[in-house]
This record gives C-alpha cells, structure tokens and sequence, in this order.
C-alpha cells in the first residue's frame, strides 16, 4: 500500500469516533450570521465526504469497503438535514443555499481535481474541522434544494449584513474581528497577500479570505494613525457591484458623505459615521476602480 494510500486508510477509518445522532439536534441556538457561516462550512464537507466515499483504498476486504462507503453516504445525508436547520435559521433562500453549495463544492472538487492522488491534502483541510462538526445532529432526510439562483437585492443585502456585522462594531478594537475568524476557521491569507494589502503605515494587521453565500471575500483588519491619532480599520473586498450594497448599508447606519476623490482609474468615497455606538470619531471609505465594476473595497476607521 502506498504512502497516499496508507494515509486515507487512516483516516476513514477514524471516521468511526464520529458520532451521528439519531434524535434531534442539541446545538445551541445561534445567530443567523453564525448560522449562515457555518452553513458553508458543512456545504464544504459535503463535497469533502462525497470525493473520499469515491477514493476509498484498494485491497479492502468486501465487508470493509460497504462499511465505509455507508459511513460517508451517512455523513453526507446527516450534513444535508442540518444544513437545513442552519438554512431556516439564517433565513436562506433555496437559491441562495444553491448558490452557496455550488461554491464551495467547486472549491473542494477543484482541488481534487479529479484524482484520488490530492486525497491526502483534502484530508489535512477538512478533516477534523468536519469531524468537529457532528456533536448531536439531527438525522438525514436527503432533500435536493431546487437549482434557482438568488436575486441581486437578496445578494446585496447579504453582503451588507455581512460587511456590518464583520466591521461596523468592531472599530473600538478591531481584535475581535480575529477573534471571530479563528472561531469560523476563516482561512488565513498567505504571507505575500499580506505582504501586498498591509498599509505601510500600520502597526498591526491581520487578513483572511472568507467564503460567504458562494463568494470569497477577503477581510483585513489593521492599526495605526492618523493624523497623530492612533485608528482601528476594518476593511472588506467583495467581488460583487457596489451600489445595492452601499445603499443598503447607508440606510442602515448613520453617514455624512464627506467627499470622492476619482484619479479616473478609481474612485473614493467617504463618510462620517454618525452616532456610532462605540466611537466617538469614525469614517467609512468606498473604493471601487473605473475598469471593474463588480469589485470594491469598504473600510470602516475608527479613530481614537
């Protein structure tokens, strides 16, 4: 048996420390937001369990091999009626469930690539953070949801919610951003990514690529100063049109538009937060560039 081989042996066979409940759930209730996230999560190891059902070792005896192929179909059906569960307690649309499963199963079924070789690194990914997973889940009761995407305004006014809920509060202590992205198992962004986002005045940062509603977004959160003064900034990039969303976040909070500033390769606008619940001096800024009309980036500062 190879090396690759000898690892997946391994690893299915843990699969039988998971536990999957046959009574209803007992997880606590949570937050649509939290809800929402790991919704995604489990869209994820869905993908995961269905390429390792179909890279199973050879040379397993008859027996062993059924068992193990029920034990992935399991997982599978007990992720599916859970997913359900997170979905009404987001409030997620059938196309916005769609749009997410369609995601982050081209995620994982990209990196397979279509080969048992890329088993190995699947299994390093997803393994324990979809064994972590299962603590008391509803049983399965398979159900297809119907293949309709979500519309913009739905689309906007999730990423509005998320944008909001990632940064506007947090501005006080911008701490609490990573705090949370190590909860979701946000993934971290490599060093040169870093490298090419971190401000060159700052003094602290920190940065993630986030798989929201099928998109991936990239949350960075920074220190430093302006104007003398020290700051906290939150920034979010969404691969998505800018408008809905502005609209809806500035019908939502409080602002001032301050002023754009567009050099004709991109434009930039800010407002003055108004009322913010923790910061007595805070600004948003919008940027988006002239070539690319469904990107741009939003930042929230708040200035101690």
């Amino acid at each position: 048996m190879t090396v690759s081989k000898r690892w997946i042996f391994a690893a299915v066979l843990s699969l039988a420390s998971i536990p999957i409940a046959n009574g209803q759930s007992s997880l606590p209730k949570l937050q649509p937001e939290v809800a929402r996230n790991l919704f995604g999560v489990y869209a994820a190891c869905k993908a995961y369990w269905k390429v390792m059902s179909q890279c199973l070792p050879s040379g397993l005896a008859p027996k062993d091999h059924a068992q193990l192929r029920k034990q992935f179909d399991q997982l599978q059906s007990t992720g599916a009626e859970h997913m359900k569960w997170l979905a009404a307690k987001a409030q997620l649309s059938p196309g916005m469930q769609q749009k997410i499963t369609d995601g982050a199963s081209s995620r994982v079924l990209g990196a397979a690539a279509g080969k048992c070789d890329s088993a190995p690194s699947l299994i390093q990914e997803y393994r324990e953070k979809c064994a972590a997973l299962f603590q008391n889940v509803a049983s399965a009761q398979k159900e297809v949801p119907p293949a309709q995407q979500p519309s913009e305004a739905e689309t906007s006014e999730s990423a509005a919610k998320f944008i909001l809920s990632t940064c506007y509060e947090s501005i006080d202590n911008v701490s609490r951003v990573g705090s949370y992205a190590r909860m979701m198992n946000w993934q971290v962004l490599t060093a040169d990514q870093k490298n090419l986002l971190k401000p060159v005045d700052s003094t602290f940062f920190e940065g993630w690529q986030v798989d929201h509603d099928g998109d991936t977004y990239v949350v960075s959160v920074s220190r430093g100063h302006f104007k003398g003064r020290p700051t906290e900034v939150c920034q979010v990039s969404a691969p998505l049109r800018p408008e809905p969303i502005l609209s809806s976040i500035t019908g939502t909070i409080k602002t001032r538009s301050v002023g754009t500033n567009n050099t004709g390769l991109a434009t930039k606008e800010i407002f003055e937060l108004i009322s913010h619940p923790s910061v007595k001096s805070a600004v948003m800024m919008v940027e988006r560039t002239a070539e690319t009309r469904e990107f741009f980036t939003i930042a929230f500062m708040g200035i101690k």
